[in-house]
């Protein structure tokens, strides 16, 4: 039972490695500009440019793809969104 449960642990592993790349290598061959989606539409260039730096889109495929660009960090995952300037979800109710 013991090697049954080390064999599935060890396919899982491969698995979501395999699909870790997959899905990584498929974002990077797709056409469009990641960054620039992300920036959005009023995004400056020199914003552009840092949010290819922090996504690692600036190094060679095989460096990013090898290292994940520190996407996949638990601590690095929400930092640009909790120092990006808030958004507001709809207008003051109180302007009416």
């Amino acid at each position: 039972m013991t090697l049954f449960l080390l064999h599935r642990a060890a396919l899982l592993v491969v698995s979501l490695l395999a699909a870790s790349v997959l899905v990584f290598l498929t974002l990077r061959l797709l056409p469009g500009d990641v960054a620039q989606t992300i920036g959005g539409i009023k995004a400056t260039p020199a914003q552009v440019s840092a949010v290819r730096h922090d996504l690692g889109l600036d190094r060679p495929l095989a460096a990013s793809t090898a290292t994940g660009s520190g996407v996949w960090s638990p601590v690095t995952s929400g930092a640009r969104c909790s120092t990006a300037p808030p958004c507001p979800v709809s207008s003051p109710r109180s302007s009416r």
